[in-house]
């Protein structure tokens, strides 16, 4: 049973990616041709953010698999908690993993054609504004964060901590920039939805141009 246990943060992050990189990619590959990955294609400060997207999942992955292999060696890393209190915050967080990953696929398929990991500059496939988009402007973002506050109530530990705070803020620079592609692309008609619809959260985030 413990062994059970202790493979949960595996099997959460391995589920993570697969559906959100794995199975979508398939999905857009069979429906429009292409995987929909285009990392390292937008400059300098495109290929770090790219670098450090990739950083993520190693550094997940490797803290799911010393659970699993090695739990007493990732013990110098739990943060101070009761037995209690990281069973509830366990079971917590997998609902919030399992909850998030759903979601994101869902806000991943409102984007059709133009789903992409990485910045598109040569994509123009219109602007979303339906399904997910109505909500928030990047629903998949935060999804995402959702997801990684999950992942560190499964596992809270230093690292987690660490790694949220370093992709949210990598979160932040990349939405920036998309930003700025999406206003220099559709101009008017972007400059108007994001005048109504909040960056992560419904009504925060608004943007005046």
């Amino acid at each position: 049973m413990a062994l059970l246990v202790h493979l949960v943060p595996l099997a959460l992050v391995l589920g993570f990616f697969a559906v959100g990189v794995g199975l979508r990619s398939w999905l857009q590959l069979r429906r429009h041709g292409t995987l929909g990955i285009v990392l390292f294609r937008d400059g300098r400060m495109g290929h770090l953010l790219d670098a450090a997207l990739l950083l993520l999942p190693l550094a997940l992955l490797w803290q799911a698999a010393a659970e699993w292999l090695a739990p007493d060696w990732l013990a110098a890393l739990w943060l101070p908690l009761t037995a209690a209190a990281g069973l509830w915050l366990r079971a917590a967080g997998t609902l919030v993993v399992l909850a998030s990953t759903a979601l994101m696929f869902l806000a991943q398929l409102s984007l059709g054609a133009s789903w992409r990991v990485g910045i598109d500059r040569e994509s123009r496939h219109g602007l979303i504004v339906a399904g997910a988009y109505r909500v928030c402007r990047n629903p998949i973002f935060t999804c995402m964060l959702l997801a990684l506050l999950g992942f560190a109530l499964v596992q809270p530990t230093y690292l987690s901590l660490a790694l949220t705070a370093a992709t949210f803020l990598g979160i932040r620079l990349q939405v920036i920039e998309e930003e700025r592609y999406l206003a220099q692309t559709y101009g008017q008609s972007y400059e108007q939805y994001a005048a109504h619809v909040g960056r992560f959260v419904p009504g925060i985030g608004l943007r005046s141009f």
